[in-house]
């Protein structure tokens, strides 16, 4: 089971572009080997229905099948870019790489942090508004 899996936790800022590596260090090596990668989100590892981030087949690598709205994705190391990251982006992502004869999971958890410049930056977005 996937929620069973050690998951690798990575806690970042909230609002800046994040890149977070979806597979363990050398897996992206082997990668060749693998003929599709799938990258989902849940906002919790024993959710059964998880968001899906990322579908894509290869050796088409240039362009997803399917890519959600905020995210880049980074084929040739197995990162996956978060553009100006929300509360909404934190979760737990799950990567799965499929070759021809087996299949691979991999999970990370992000947390993210408003640090106090952060919190300033809503507090003169709030003074603007009423201003």
């Amino acid at each position: 089971c996937e929620s069973l899996m050690n998951c690798q936790e990575v806690t970042e800022q909230l609002g800046r572009n994040l890149l977070l590596p979806l597979a363990s260090e050398g897996i992206s090596k082997s990668m060749n080997k693998s003929i599709h990668i799938l990258v989902t989100k849940s906002e919790s590892p024993q959710k059964n229905v998880k968001t899906k981030i990322v579908s894509l087949s290869l050796p088409e690598r240039a362009s997803p099948r399917f890519l959600e709205n905020g995210y880049k994705f980074h084929p040739e190391n197995l990162k996956l870019e978060i553009l100006q990251s929300k509360k909404e982006t934190e979760g737990w992502y799950f990567t799965t790489l499929e070759e021809n004869f087996s299949v691979r999971h991999f999970c990370l958890q992000l947390k993210l942090l408003c640090l106090p410049t952060c919190k300033l930056k809503s507090f003169e977005k709030y003074f603007v508004a009423i201003g």
